[in-house]
């Protein structure tokens, strides 16, 4: 029950109160974990979590892929280098680069993010997007990763949900409307999974008559 007011302490920069309540953490609450280890990253106190994850069989280097963004966002580069270090099996460079995107989002540095994508091929260019979409999406930072929703160019359902989360958050109509063609080459069941975003999607960037014609799609026959 503590996992999610110490998700948001940590988020707001309490450190010190989500630490006290880290004792009643259990192992199921690695969203928490996870949220710490971003939280105290930023606020340079890393080495007071050191007990938490010696307790939970973990270490720093578990967590690098929030901790490396937040030290990308900040211009730490001598603690990125010794995180990457530390790490037994080195990341695939893919991943690296995606918490330098990231990073570079979080911090406003559009340019140093698209720069670093466009030198990539387009195989890697997918991994990477993929990965800082997802992390700047699902960390609650969807507005951050519009940059990145040119280059989302496929048709799963996953694509299509996180650019549909993007375009409500920024608000624009025209993304969200090229989100609909897509609906109709989807099975029924990928369809049922993200229509609702694409509709939330519609309707947040002002394009209410097809968001209630979508809806229409959705509602049993």
């Amino acid at each position: 029950p503590y996992g999610r007011i110490i998700e948001t302490a940590s988020e707001a920069g309490h450190l010190d109160l989500a630490l006290r309540l880290s004792e009643h953490l259990d192992d199921g609450d690695g969203l928490a974990v996870t949220a710490m280890a971003r939280g105290f990253a930023r606020g340079n106190r890393l080495r007071d979590l050191q007990p938490l994850f010696q307790g939970r069989g973990e270490s720093e280097s578990m967590y690098a892929f929030v901790i490396g963004p937040v030290y990308v966002e900040l211009g730490r580069d001598a603690e990125l280098d010794a995180l990457i270090d530390k790490i037994e099996q080195r990341p695939q460079p893919e991943a690296i680069a995606s918490w330098h995107v990231e990073g570079h989002l979080r911090a406003g540095r559009r340019d140093k993010a698209l720069e670093i994508l466009l030198g990539l091929t387009d195989k890697e260019r997918d991994l990477v997007v993929h990965a800082a979409s997802q992390a700047l999406v699902y960390g609650e930072q969807p507005a951050l990763a519009y940059p990145l929703a040119q280059f989302i160019t496929g048709e799963e359902s996953y694509h299509i949900g996180l650019k549909a989360r993007i375009a409500e958050a920024v608000r624009d109509q025209g993304l969200a409307q090229s989100l609909v063609p897509p609906l109709t080459r989807m099975s029924a069941e990928d369809k049922e999974f993200v229509t609702g975003d694409v509709v939330a999607a519609l309707a947040a960037s002002g394009g209410w008559k097809d968001a209630v014609e979508l809806t229409k799609t959705m509602q049993p026959k």
